[in-house]
């Protein structure tokens, strides 16, 4: 399994994350309240890719949106709470190498 690059910013009341993987077919993403995010999706190449986050803070599914695009997957997450995150992940620890 690979990961596919993943660039996140965030706002006092949303998250902005940016999945990086050009051509992806047959992209997947599941949002839970908690704060799981899962994505899954083939590659140019064929190889597949996935993720699965549990993210800092809860969010609210039906307000936040996703958009498919040739290079990157974008989602916005809106925030469960109106507050500044620590980190995107809840565990502690090192951030994995795939998310910037």
């Amino acid at each position: 399994m690979r990961h596919p690059e993943v660039v996140w910013a965030e706002s006092r009341d949303k998250v902005f994350l940016t999945v990086e993987l050009p051509d992806a077919k047959n992209p997947k993403v599941k949002l839970e309240p908690q704060g799981r995010f899962v994505f899954s999706a083939l590659a140019a190449g064929g190889s597949e890719h996935e993720l699965d986050l549990e993210l800092f803070g809860g969010v609210d599914v039906g307000a936040s949106k996703i958009s498919v695009g040739l290079r990157h997957i974008i989602v916005v997450l809106q925030k469960e709470d109106h507050k500044w995150w620590n980190r995107l992940l809840k565990p502690d620890g090192r951030t994995p190498p795939y998310i910037r």
